[in-house]
């Protein structure tokens, strides 16, 4: 039986903190001054107008399969996602919010093709992967950040089985509350 390893996003954090409890002050569409809680929520927190009518619903995060050797395409953009009644403009890795989950079997080598679609810098960065620096995911200290637009292409290995996770690693004041 071959051991399979899982890529999570990091939904506990950037979606509890940055999300839930800044859209705790969303009431039947409208967004309330503050968050007493966490107050560096209250800007993160967009209600949706004009120029986001066009925006697709986010999806929960779907499983993919990716086999040795193959690249898989994990695109970031903004999309709209219900939250409590409300809905909010967030940032999506394929659509999905939080992004996909990822099964690699273990031993195997992947790629990731990473296109930045939102309106600012961004980056993925890679937890607990044991992988070249320049892949790691850090703008200004492993890699350049991926301009809007732009992609990149990070090679990783899987020589451990285990669960890991990865979020943008740019911004993350703005990006990960907004659950990228």
């Amino acid at each position: 039986m071959s051991t399979e390893v899982h890529i999570k996003t990091i939904a506990l954090l950037s979606l509890s903190i940055g999300i839930f409890l800044g859209a705790a002050t969303a009431n039947n569409n409208n967004i309330t001054d503050k968050n007493p809680l966490f107050p560096f929520a209250n800007a993160q927190v967009n209600k949706p107008n004009e120029n986001s009518t066009s925006l697709r619903q986010a999806m929960l995060p779907q499983i993919v399969q990716i086999s040795n050797g193959s690249t898989f395409h994990l695109s970031a953009g903004k999309f709209i996602k219900d939250i409590n009644g409300s809905n909010v403009v967030v940032y999506g890795l394929n659509g999905q919010v939080p992004g996909p989950i990822i099964k690699v079997k273990q031993g195997s080598t992947i790629f990731v093709n990473f296109t930045n679609n939102i309106d600012m810098d961004s980056s993925i960065h890679w937890h607990g992967l044991k992988l070249n620096n320049k892949y790691d995911g850090v703008p200004g200290l492993t890699q350049a950040p991926v301009k809007p637009g732009r992609s990149f292409l990070y090679k990783l290995d899987f020589p451990n089985e285990g669960v890991y996770w990865y979020h943008s690693h740019f911004r993350e004041d703005k990006q990960q509350p907004l659950a990228m």
